[in-house]
């Protein structure tokens, strides 16, 4: 799907984000940052340490799964935003969607 998407648009696909409501951050900002920062230093943590992490899946070899976790992208740039925008902007179109979502973003 995500090169299919990345031929069409020449931009990321992106398949996660991590999202928090918008009244619940301004509630509890203290502990939101700290479990970003705890998020972010597990993932450190992992490829740090993922031969030791990774087992084989069924008849997927550990390089392989090592390989694909590694070349994903974990980042949120210009681009894997534009992206989700476009994204959205399709959904509206085909009407998956009723409305245009409101994406804001806190820097870190």
């Amino acid at each position: 799907m995500s090169e299919l998407w990345y031929r069409k648009t020449n931009l990321p696909f992106v398949f996660a984000l991590w999202c928090v409501n918008r009244e619940f951050y301004e509630k509890n900002k203290k502990e939101i940052l700290f479990f970003y920062k705890l998020l972010k230093e597990t993932k450190e943590k992992f490829f740090k340490d993922i031969n030791t992490l990774i087992k084989p899946i069924d008849d997927i070899p550990k390089e392989y799964i090592k390989f694909y976790l590694k070349n994903l992208d974990y980042a949120l740039t210009d681009k894997h935003i534009k992206s989700l925008k476009l994204f959205s902007e399709y959904l509206l179109q085909l009407g998956i969607i009723k409305d245009k979502p409101e994406f804001s973003f806190i820097e870190v």
